[in-house]
């Protein structure tokens, strides 16, 4: 097998150490949603593999995800090891960042 393109990313102080993906799902667009628990995170990879942002973040409860899928009514669900199964709206997350989120989060109290 020849390998055409690879990704090697993560977050935190040693990032090369902390990437260690566990599932990947692709959106229409063959964006790749990446889940890497040890980072407690969702990457967001374009269709060349080049890293856009981090979809979901512990920040946003995700702890350890382990699975990844999207459904046709544009609805991401997240596999957690915590025995959590986070489900959002994957348009939300990909027009938004967390500070975003967090200033929607503060309106509705």
């Amino acid at each position: 097998m020849k390998v055409t393109k690879s990704y090697a990313e993560g977050v935190g102080t040693r990032p090369s150490f902390t990437f260690s993906p566990n599932d990947i799902a692709a959106d229409h667009l063959g964006n790749l949603l990446v889940a890497v628990p040890n980072d407690n995170a969702i990457h967001l990879l374009d269709k060349n593999l080049t890293f856009k942002k981090l979809l979901m973040t512990e920040e946003d409860g995700l702890r350890g995800p382990t699975s990844v899928a999207l459904d046709t009514e544009g609805y991401l669900y997240v596999g957690c090891k915590n025995n959590h199964i986070h489900v959002v709206n994957y348009q939300y997350f990909l027009s938004t960042n967390r500070l975003t989120r967090l200033k929607n989060d503060m309106k509705q109290f």
